[in-house]
């Protein structure tokens, strides 16, 4: 075989060419060397959407039915769906509701989700 460089063959090259040239793959960035994603965790994003509302920890998990608490919640749970792999039960049961209102929420539009920026660590 071949070599085309001193790390693949020819063969390999055009395998990795293949991979590279597919559309799935147009967005991929690798990894560097050492660098660690940590998982967003719910609480990060319970913490970011208080920032954003201006709201209190009581009244975000409280019964309370007020336009602005609604739509924190609404919001929560559109970014804890986008950003982790939690089930629509676990989301709920993180802010005190059940999967039907989980549902819910997911059927309507977020209001501010998109001005709400999550960072992954």
């Amino acid at each position: 075989m071949k070599k085309t460089n001193e790390q693949f063959t020819d063969e390999q090259a055009k395998v990795l060419k293949r991979i590279a040239d597919n559309p799935m793959y147009k967005d991929f960035k690798p990894l560097l060397f050492g660098e660690i994603h940590t998982p967003i965790s719910l609480q990060r994003i319970v913490a970011k959407v208080l920032e954003y509302y201006q709201i209190s920890n009581v009244d975000f998990y409280s019964n309370r039915r007020e336009k602005t608490l609604i739509d924190a919640r609404k919001d929560f749970i559109h970014l804890a769906k986008k950003h982790t792999a939690h089930s629509n039960l676990v989301i709920g049961r993180c802010i005190g509701k059940d999967n039907a209102t989980v549902c819910h929420h997911l059927n309507e539009q977020p209001r501010n989700a998109d001005r709400i920026k999550i960072e992954q660590v």
